[in-house]
């Protein structure tokens, strides 16, 4: 694979920005598989790859099913193309970085912190500033007449107002969204802990972008995202502790019972707390469990989903399309077994590929899983591309040495043994001691052949004395 391919995801990644600032982000995906098309076409693909083509090839055979069951509309298509155009430019995505030059994986990675960083900020100041009008997306004033999932992407109001009784503003920021605001901030903090962000910027300079990614997560006020940061970090946190104490394993095993017990006093707080918020705001859990149920009943009757129904129908009693809010269950409902056979099959690929000495890309596969629970991952947002993220800095790490505790162990003990004599320069070494049933060191320069040492003469040899015989060779 060409440098010029491997370099075009970190590209792409920096053009998010452009496209938001003038309206057009929601033509991100499409425009990634535009660029990356051709490099696909010529790529080996591997598990993940080639199950997320999968993904959209049955996403494409379920749409008769859809059109048969009476939810064919042009919008409703055009949401079908926008879904598996995310499919197939993430496939290409994870197919280029595979075989990717180490240093255009380090320009992907300061390209997603870059635009990361970026969307936090202006998330944070969106809130700071409220109810100053912001002047980008510049296409805002046409919001209002564009389709929901494209007018996402425009409005200038980059804040939500009205969540728990109108008493807190939810930053959206460049993402559209106020769950995929937080998602794309929490994953931008998981890499800048990694040591390849060392290439973005020095730590000085890092501490306070991890502290707007961390803010930006706050006040985004998606639950679903602050519990999958906290798994993650605390996840991380117990992997270097275990490798830290892998001949004894007692601090693990404080910190988790420490965990347990304060999740256990603290058990009845939370879930007031829970039960107020989803009192408070109408549309949350509640909202979530009618769209799951409607899903449901309208799965259940193709029997066995191979094939599911390609297309996402609209429920007036619903605040959003049937088959949302889940990227499993909604992937079910569209793309049948298949598809979400497929779709777990590029989990594990992915996870097993990101196997390495630091534990942070398992812990952004692990939070973008948890996070698709209750979030659509192909709706056009940056999750996706932290996927990819993860895969450059598995392939820029060393890999994980596997745990050898005979060896181990034995390299850690202090050696007991005999000092070895030092020999003075102008001495040669003598002859190594000899064991039981050891044959002597065999003679240097070819002595036992006949010759002597180098520089002296052979024993007996003189004048008169019988010349050796020469070996004959066969």
């Amino acid at each position: 694979m060409t440098a010029g391919p491997a370099f075009r995801p970190a590209g792409l990644v920096l053009a998010y920005a452009v496209l938001w600032t003038a309206g057009l982000a929601a033509a991100f995906w499409v425009l990634a598989v535009v660029v990356l098309l051709p490099a696909l076409l010529r790529a080996r693909l591997g598990a993940a790859s080639g199950a997320l083509l999968v993904v959209a090839v049955a996403l494409v055979l379920s749409s008769a099913v859809g059109t048969a069951a009476g939810y064919a509309s042009a919008d409703r298509f055009v949401g079908l193309a926008a879904n598996v155009a995310v499919w197939v430019a993430l496939a290409a995505m994870i197919a280029v970085v595979g075989t990717a030059h180490p240093d255009d994986l380090r320009r992907l990675v300061r390209a997603a912190v870059t635009v990361g960083v970026l969307h936090s900020v202006v998330a944070v100041l969106a809130v700071w500033l409220y109810p100053t009008p912001s002047p980008v997306p510049l296409l805002g004033a046409y919001a209002g007449a564009l389709p929901p999932g494209v007018a996402a992407f425009t409005t200038n109001d980059l804040v939500v107002h009205g969540w728990l009784d109108g008493s807190v503003l939810r930053a959206t920021g460049m993402m559209g969204n106020t769950t995929w605001s937080g998602a794309v901030s929490a994953l931008t903090l998981l890499v800048l802990l990694h040591p390849a962000a060392r290439s973005w910027a020095r730590l000085p300079w890092r501490v306070p972008a991890v502290v707007a990614c961390a803010v930006s997560v706050y006040l985004s006020y998606s639950r679903a995202t602050q519990i999958a940061l906290v798994l993650a970090l605390l996840g991380t946190a117990l992997r270097h502790v275990w490798r830290a104490h892998r001949a004894g394993p007692a601090a693990v095993v404080a910190v988790c019972g420490a965990f347990v017990a304060g999740v256990v006093g603290f058990a009845p707080g939370l879930v007031d707390a829970v039960t107020e918020v989803n009192a408070a705001r109408a549309g949350s859990a509640e909202s979530r469990g009618a769209i799951y149920a409607a899903t449901v009943d309208r799965l259940v009757g193709l029997g066995v989903p191979v094939l599911g129904f390609g297309l996402k129908p609209r429920d007036d009693g619903l605040v959003a399309s049937v088959a949302t809010h889940s990227t499993y269950l909604g992937l079910a409902f569209r793309a049948g077994l298949l598809g979400l056979g497929a779709l777990l099959v590029c989990g594990v690929a992915l996870w097993r590929a990101c196997a390495a000495r630091s534990a942070l890309p398992r812990a952004i596969v692990a939070t973008v899983a948890v996070w698709a629970v209750f979030e659509d991952l192909d709706a056009g947002h940056l999750v996706p591309v932290f996927l990819v993220v993860a895969l450059a800095l598995a392939r820029l790490d060393p890999p994980a040495a596997p745990i050898d505790k005979e060896h181990d162990h034995a390299r850690h003990l202090p050696h007991r043994g005999p000092r070895p004599r030092l020999a003075r320069p102008d001495t040669a070494p003598g002859p190594a001691p000899r064991g039981a049933g050891e044959r002597r060191h065999p003679a240097p320069d070819g002595a036992r052949a006949g010759r002597a040492p180098a520089g002296r003469a052979a024993p007996g040899a003189g004048p008169g004395a019988p010349a050796p015989a020469r070996r004959v060779l066969p």
